[in-house]
């Protein structure tokens, strides 16, 4: 690979963006063969090195909320699936002969025995959770971004800095449908009936302050969809049908 500056072939690249996730078909990562070519061409590398750097920071965010809530589902579930059967690209979920209300289940760990392959553990852990995690994990969302976590903001190639980057982007919650999805689920009960109900699914639609525009969402695996994090715009063409309802953060929790 060419360094950015001189075009000498080199494998470093810049540390404080070369993780970023792609929202444009930008180059994936910045490459520079030695700290001087990083100084000479940090004027026109800075505007997309901190833009990207925000997107590093989202992606944490995003990461550390989709392991929170998968933990919370894993230590505290209140779902009686008695076994798990894929047929084609449906997933279906048989509820055991003493099912009752998720108010009156008693919480307990995730049985590993329920998945018919460990590959569908995490959509079966995410099935039906999305308004749950929405409501959940409301108030930690909003701590992440809303400037309260702070992390260290790389200002220059080659100095350390005190500047932190605050993330005070704007958060929605979106409620949708999906279409072209991977995987769908359905619920069998304990009589044998299927419900073919199409369920509304939520996600977060989140506007950084570089002006991008991304989808988070956290239970994404019950679809069976590869990412948590995607492009608006990208998420909305592939696997949005309509959307019902956009509104601020913490509107599930009422």
């Amino acid at each position: 690979t060419l360094c950015s500056h001189c075009a000498t072939f080199t494998t470093k690249t810049c540390t404080g963006c070369t993780t970023a996730p792609q929202y444009h078909k930008e180059a994936t990562d910045i490459y520079y063969c030695s700290t001087h070519c990083h100084n000479a061409d940090w004027t026109n590398h800075q505007i997309l090195c901190e833009t990207r750097q925000q997107r590093v920071r989202l992606h944490q965010d995003i990461f550390l909320l989709h392991q929170t809530w998968t933990m919370l589902r894993e230590e505290a579930w209140d779902e009686d699936i008695s076994h798990v059967e894929l047929k084609r690209n449906t997933l279906y979920l048989y509820e055991g002969e003493q099912h009752r209300p998720r108010r009156n289940m008693t919480m307990r760990r995730y049985p590993d025995n329920t998945e018919g392959s460990p590959k569908h553990k995490f959509a079966v852990l995410m099935a039906m959770g999305c308004s749950d995690s929405a409501d959940v994990l409301s108030s930690l969302t909003s701590a992440l971004f809303s400037g309260h976590a702070r992390f260290p903001l790389r200002s220059s190639p080659n100095e350390d800095t005190d500047d932190m980057l605050e993330l005070n982007a704007k958060v929605e919650e979106v409620i949708l449908s999906v279409k072209n999805t991977p995987l769908s689920i359905r619920l069998v009960d304990s009589d044998g009936s299927v419900d073919n109900d199409e369920y509304f699914h939520e996600v977060l639609r989140i506007s950084l302050p570089s002006g991008e525009l991304w989808c988070a969402d956290i239970t994404g695996a019950q679809f069976g969809l590869p990412k948590i994090l995607w492009p608006w715009h990208e998420y909305k063409t592939k696997y949005v049908d309509e959307i019902y309802i956009i509104a601020p953060l913490g509107t599930s929790r009422h």
